[in-house]
């Protein structure tokens, strides 16, 4: 289970001992193991963070995990999902099956029966084939472990600088409108001014100030540094 490390896993779930006790097991296997309570708190770690793998539980004292899980593979269709319940409910089952989650375990859960999930979810955390893409001399893309790697040093990415950078180097495109940057990177919600600056000076941040040019009245216009 070494491979895990390199990956970040985001745990929901509103029982805060059972969590809190899952959530030192997570630790050891995972690079960042990050809990949440509530959905609310699990789409803000979302935003924030690089996740690679989630689990949640079905029931959450107002909310459904399912209902989260549906909108999370809207959103964020890569990403992997383990289900965990207290209820031994086919109805809940057969939902996740629909959602196609990688596994779904009954609590109280065993150590064995935590490591045959985890070892399902890293079968989809490893793509077959990765995409890679060239910044510039020694920055590259990796679309597959959804990092920047510069100079052979790992930078992480958020959830949205992922899909904004998939998006720059998934078209053939010399402008990305406003319309185009909110479809592909906010498309549940409204993406207001103040997201989008924060997300462009994040990007420049960790790519360069020139990487991302304003096109004042039109877009933004991505200038591939990779040397010829």
């Amino acid at each position: 289970m070494d491979n895990l490390k390199k990956y970040n896993i985001l745990l929901l779930d509103d029982e805060v001992e059972f969590a809190n006790s899952l959530l030192k097991t997570l630790q050891i296997y995972f690079n960042n193991a990050y809990f949440s309570t509530t959905i609310k708190e699990a789409w803000k770690t979302l935003d924030d963070e690089k996740v690679d793998l989630i689990m949640s539980d079905i029931h959450l004292k107002k909310e459904n995990g399912l209902d989260f899980i549906t909108q999370v593979q809207e959103r964020y269709k890569s990403i992997p999902v383990i289900m965990i319940s207290g209820f031994d409910n086919k109805d809940f089952l057969m939902r996740s099956i629909k959602l196609q989650v990688v596994d779904y375990i009954l609590k109280p859960f065993n150590l064995e029966d935590l490591e045959k999930a985890l070892q399902r979810s890293l079968e989809h955390l490893q793509p077959t084939q990765k995409s890679i893409y060239k910044i510039r001399d020694e920055v590259y893309f990796d679309t597959g472990k959804k990092v920047i790697f510069e100079y052979k040093k790992e930078i992480a990415l958020t959830a949205k600088e992922y899909l904004f950078l998939k998006l720059l180097f998934s078209k053939d495109e010399l402008l990305f409108t406003r319309e185009m940057i909110e479809e592909a990177v906010y498309p549940e919600e409204t993406m207001s001014n103040a997201a989008l600056k924060n997300l462009l000076f994040r990007i420049r941040k960790k790519l360069g100030k020139d990487f991302i040019v304003t096109v004042p009245e039109l877009g933004y216009k991505f200038i591939p540094l990779a040397s010829s």
